[in-house]
């Protein structure tokens, strides 16, 4: 790839590793007329920006130029020495409009149970005048205990920024999404597709960029839950049953077809709640776009 300043008199280049910070960085000092300087063309070629790649590289993520400082030279009438300061994007530099950048945390929740204990009291307690054939019908039972459960869930998170004439889809996008359920699957050229089911809009953060307010960024956090969420208002109903000896056995009387035990049996309703709940369905897919740019790599 030509150099677009391969033209210019490069009066000093050099490159290596910060020891401060272990980043690569690159310098080069050109000199410049007072045409240059002033040249709208040139002033495009030695600016801050993605697109003024260090020579001979290439991709999105190749050094670029981060800081160019202007001074006259010292002796020569007319000419100016212009420092070019290279270094790896910084994030802004990529997440341009139109763009975001995949995050991956994690988060944790509670859930109220039901479990179901077998009571045997047969060998505690002697009933009188009762059969010890008969009873078990007296001290065996099925007791509920609420019990509270941890569960730790990933967390999906998208950096995604649009221009501000974007900002009424951006809010609408925002008030569609919160609280509602669906899926995602990401894909560029050359990667493997990512595919994230069982999401929950669970959070989303917009604001304008501070160094750029014609920007507006949104932060969007995807829980997500392997088992699939529930619907907000409805309480899942478990059933739990087993035999007079403790062995548990199917029990289903809701079922298509029900599932009743042909044997002696007790059963008992649990009541398992879950806080973490969807209001409803959205589709992600907007986002999808987003990813495009990875193709430029």
């Amino acid at each position: 790839m030509a150099d677009p300043l391969g033209s210019y008199d490069i009066l000093q280049r050099e490159s290596g590793i910060d020891r401060r910070t272990g980043e690569w960085y690159g310098v080069r000092v050109l000199s410049l007329t007072a045409a240059d300087v002033v040249s709208s063309s040139v002033q495009a070629l030695i600016s801050e920006s993605i697109d003024n790649k260090w020579p001979d590289t290439s991709g999105v993520y190749a050094p670029c130029i981060h800081r160019c400082n202007i001074v006259p030279f010292p002796n020569r009438s007319g000419f100016y020495r212009a420092t070019l300061e290279y270094c790896r994007p910084k994030r802004e530099m990529i997440l341009l409009p139109g763009r975001a950048l995949l995050g991956y945390d994690s988060y944790s929740t509670t859930l109220t149970k039901e479990i179901a204990v077998f009571r045997d009291r047969r060998e505690l307690t002697i009933y009188a005048n009762i059969p010890p054939a008969d009873w078990a019908m007296y001290t065996v039972t099925l007791e509920r205990k609420p019990t509270l459960v941890i569960e730790e869930r990933g967390l999906v998170v998208i950096d995604a920024a649009d221009l501000h004439t974007a900002e009424a889809t951006v809010y609408q996008r925002a008030t569609d999404w919160i609280g509602k359920g669906g899926s995602l699957l990401i894909a560029t050229r050359g990667n493997p597709t990512l595919e994230f089911l069982n999401l929950k809009c669970s959070k989303v953060e917009i604001q304008r960029r501070a160094t750029d307010l014609s920007i507006i960024d949104s932060r969007f956090h995807f829980a997500q839950n392997p088992k699939g969420w529930r619907m907000e208002g409805i309480i899942q109903e478990e059933w739990y049953a087993c035999d007079p000896n403790g062995v548990p056995v199917p029990y289903d009387p809701y079922g298509s077809p029900p599932v009743i035990p042909s044997g002696s049996y007790m059963a008992v309703k649990l009541q398992n709640m879950d806080s973490d709940v969807i209001s409803g369905y959205a589709d992600f897919s907007p986002l999808v776009p987003y990813f495009s740019w990875q193709d430029e790599r």
